[in-house]
């Protein structure tokens, strides 16, 4: 606390680094505020806002950087009197920007993509159009969702009085590529975490993709209850991967008129699911070589056994699906 004498810098470490920014942390010996001096060059050139909260524990992070650079910063610090100290020079690199992966199918899940028995992607490679499959009993009803209304479909889960979307061909193939992808979609729920343990516990298809080979499913994504837990489980590239819901925080995730964001990328070797833009898993996986072909299926809201036809379809309401990949044949 010598007014003389001014702080001691020590501890400064880079965290946060992405393709724009990036966080600077530091400690000092006394209470003191915290600035950074950055730039491309050790002349530095810019300072971050200033920090006047007089603290020994400092974090500063920078925005709107370029990708793919790097930078050179000092953390500097003063204390009540105005002593200041700068620390040695130090640098660190952004990330290179996202690759971001044009969009091949979009599902907007609203009435205007249905027309008598034909379903109309909003974005789908020429021609690729699919059928609404209904059985006597069964119904596909739209409700307000995330942006405008969603689609969901009557009755989960046997394989009669139900309703499902059916796309077929060798198109699936190139849409839901092994090599490059991911697919997002928003699911709100039309049951809270005690009725679906109680009465829909049954798994419940967003959506589900199979090669040539009726048992093949290389792609899917689903709902349900398992041990009294909530499970999603999901397939990417083949793969198979299982994510339990953390016990006490189901209903806010995924409880009675709960929008869940789901986004599932594959990159050749990892597949990885995000919940609300949160990563909560990766696993790892070797690319299969499906054979597709113009018995390949996929089916939003449902899945289909064998040649028996649709079962397990979700009557959560299914919102904006989208995949992207690289645009190349599978």
């Amino acid at each position: 606390d010598n007014p003389v004498l001014p702080p001691v810098i020590s501890g400064v470490a880079v965290s946060g680094i992405s393709a724009t920014g990036a966080t600077i942390t530091w400690s000092t010996d006394k209470p003191a505020d915290s600035q950074v001096a950055y730039g491309t060059t050790t002349a530095y050139g810019s300072l971050s806002d200033l920090d006047a909260n007089l603290v020994t524990a400092h974090s500063v992070t920078l925005s709107n950087l370029m990708p793919s650079t790097t930078y050179h910063f000092q953390a500097l610090s003063r204390d009540a009197q105005g002593n200041l100290v700068t620390s040695a020079g130090s640098v660190f690199t952004t990330s290179a920007p996202p690759v971001v992966l044009p969009t091949l199918l979009h599902l907007r899940g609203d009435a205007s993509e249905l027309n008598d028995a034909t379903v109309t992607p909003t974005i789908a490679p020429a021609g690729f159009t699919g059928s609404l499959m209904l059985k006597s009993g069964g119904a596909v009803n739209f409700t307000p969702a995330q942006s405008g209304d969603g689609v969901y479909f009557q009755g989960c889960c046997s394989n009669s009085a139900n309703a499902y979307y059916k796309f077929t061909g060798p198109t699936v193939g190139s849409i839901f590529n092994v090599h490059q992808g991911e697919v997002s979609f928003y699911l709100k729920s039309r049951y809270s975490f005690a009725e679906r343990q109680s009465g829909a516990a049954a798994a419940r298809y967003a959506f589900d993709v199979r090669d040539d080979n009726p048992s093949n499913h290389v792609f899917y994504f689903l709902t349900r209850i398992a041990s009294g837990r909530l499970l999603f489980t999901y397939a990417a590239g083949g793969n198979v991967s299982h994510y339990y819901v953390p016990q006490g925080s189901e209903e806010a995730l995924f409880g009675a008129g709960v929008i869940l964001e789901v986004k599932i990328t594959w990159d050749g070797a990892t597949s990885r699911l995000y919940l609300n833009d949160t990563l909560v898993q990766s696993s790892a996986y070797n690319k299969p070589s499906p054979n597709w072909g113009a018995a390949s299926l996929f089916n939003l809201g449902g899945y289909e056994y064998m040649n028996a036809g649709g079962y397990n379809v979700s009557d959560d309401i299914i919102d904006e699906f989208r995949v992207a990949g690289p645009a190349i044949a599978p």
